[in-house]
Order: structure tokens, then sequence, then C-alpha cells
């Protein structure tokens, strides 16, 4: 992850308000009686404030809206969808370390997933990169996502490579990040956060795992019991259902700074060709994705600062002209 630190629930919406605090619903006619309406509303407003897209498992399809409430599959969606989340996998490993990954934006989530790649801080590197080194011989490195005040984890990941300090992906939501590294992505799915409450970190004055900073390591019974719920949990979305939402503002970016509007086409920084990971799944050798973007852009679409969408539908193009946030975040809160 990336970025500074955040108190209480963490990040700023629409107009510089606070996100990710809980909606106050009163009940009668101008509330809401029905926990389910409720929770819609509470999906709805992290859409709006930019915390992750609209998915649509909570709304119905809604024509000519790309992503949000959009039903149709992509092919890649659907390769993808076939190599994560399976039936079976080990939640004992003998040996296994674990991570909390912060994000800023569910836009990085997104090309972590799609380029199967990661970043953090100068300091989350070190210390992912060290852990590699240290104990990937050994056994797994697992990587457990959540974006900033989205109430939820994303997604788990494999680390699968050491921190390559000379290559620098050009289409995190920020520029300044340097450093990648390979990840796999085995489970992508919505994980509310009730799910993970009661785990309490002794490495980090029993606070729950849900309130862990970017990189906060898990030890292994902890870890193995986040593998268990991972497995175990039925989730009815993940970003998976916004991808196109997603493709639609990285392709709109691109067109803004002049980009290829071919990721795989086009390079990160000088000197980064080779085998390199590609789209999720595709298994295609080239130079690493960068989206056309080159080192004097500054932004990628990251938490939008105004309302966006109307009527249920999200604008892919809004808060593209604000500068974004970074792939990871240190936050206290989720």
């Amino acid at each position: 992850g990336k970025g500074a630190q955040y108190g209480g629930y963490g990040g700023r919406g629409a107009m510089g308000q606070p996100m990710g605090q809980p909606i106050q619903h009163m009940g009668g006619p101008m509330g809401y009686d029905d926990p389910r309406k409720r929770d819609e509303e509470r999906d709805r407003e992290r859409a709006r404030s930019g915390v992750r897209g609209l998915r649509t498992g909570f709304v119905a399809s809604t024509p000519g809206v790309i992503g949000a409430g959009t039903s149709a599959m992509s092919a890649e969606v659907a390769r993808i969808k076939e190599s994560v989340n399976p039936a079976h996998f080990d939640c004992n490993p003998k040996l296994a370390r674990f991570f909390i990954i912060k994000s800023y934006s569910e836009d990085d989530v997104h090309k972590s997933i799609k380029y199967g790649i990661w970043a953090s801080t100068d300091t989350g590197n070190r210390r992912l990169d060290a852990a590699y080194r240290e104990s990937a011989d050994r056994g797994p490195i697992y990587l457990f996502f959540s974006v900033n005040a989205s109430g939820q984890f994303s997604g788990m990941a494999q680390m699968e490579s050491a921190i390559d300090y000379t290559k620098k992906f050009g289409a995190w939501a920020q520029d300044k990040w340097s450093g990648t590294f390979a990840i796999k992505w085995i489970h992508v799915k919505d994980m509310p956060n009730s799910q993970f409450r009661h785990i309490l970190l002794t490495n980090n004055e029993n606070r729950p795992v849900t309130n862990s900073r970017d990189t906060q390591e898990i030890l292994l019974e902890p870890g193995r019991e986040m593998l268990q719920i991972f497995l175990s949990f039925k989730a009815r979305t993940s970003v998976l259902d916004d991808f196109g939402f997603y493709d639609k503002r990285q392709e709109l970016m691109e067109a803004r700074v002049g980009g290829s509007g071919d990721p795989m086409a086009s390079g990160m920084a000088a000197g980064m060709g080779g085998t390199v990971p590609g789209p999720m799944g595709s298994g295609m050798p080239g130079a690493m994705p960068g989206c056309g973007i080159g080192s004097g852009v500054s932004a990628m679409p990251g938490m939008p600062q105004q309302p966006i969408g109307m009527g249920g539908g999200i604008d892919p193009s809004a808060g593209m002209h604000v500068a974004g946030m970074a792939p990871g975040a240190m936050s206290t809160a989720m």
C-alpha cells in the first residue's frame, strides 16, 4: 500500500466530506427499516464517494451505463473468474506469512487484478521484500487487500516475486511509487469487515485485524483463520462486477494523456522489457503495461472529489481531473 496514515474512519470524499462514516438512518417513511435497503444505500454512498464501484449484485441492469449495473461479462472477466475463488484451498499451511494491504482506490485493485502486480510505499516494499527473501522458499506469503473506508476486504493474493526496484508501473493513482512485484490473485470477493472483526492481533496491541495499517503482518494462527473465512464465505459481489466501469475509467484517462489505448503495447519506464506480468491469466510476454502514461503524469483515476453518476449509475469520467491516491494506503480503519 501507499500513502499517509488516516485516523478515525479515514479519507475524504465528495466536496471534502468525511468518507466511510456510518450512514445514519432513522426509521419510518424517510428512513430505512429494511436492513437490505439500508445496505444498498450505504453501497451507493460508497460508490458516489469513489471508495468502490456500485456492484451489479445490488442494482438492476442499467442500459447504456458502463460498469455499474451492467450485467454483461467480458471475456477477460470470465477468464479471471475461472482462475480465482477456488472451491478447495489449503487453509492450514505449515509455514506461511500473512500481510494486510491497504489501498486508497479500488481503481488500483482493478489494475492489480488485471496485470498481476502491486507496489507499496518504500517502507512497505522493504518489509514485503524482506519477508519474501526470508520465507518464500519455505512457504507462501499471502496478502489480504482492503480499500480504505470500504468496510470490507476485496480479496487475497499470493506474493510471487521479490521487489524489483528498477521497475515502475506507470498507471497507479500517483506516479511517484517505485518498485513492483508479481502477485497471483486467489480470492476476489467482497468480504465484510464483520466477518473478521473478532480476530485480534497480539502483535498489534490486540487490535482487530480490521484496524490494521498497510503491510501489518498477521501471525500464523489468525492468518489461517482468515484463509478459512475467505474460502467458506459466499460473497454475492466483487470488484469483478465493476471491471467494465474501471476499464472505461482507465481508457478515458489514457485518452486524456494521449496514451496508446493498448496497455500491453506501451512500456512502463525505460529499460523495462522482458517477460513480466501481463493481464491476469494471459501469461503474455513483453513490456509491463504502463497504459501509455509517462513519468510526468501525476494522476490516474483515484478517489473522485465530487458526486458521480445519477440515478444509480456511475459516470466513469468523474473525478479524473483530481490527483488520485496511490495503490496502497496506511490506515487504522477499513
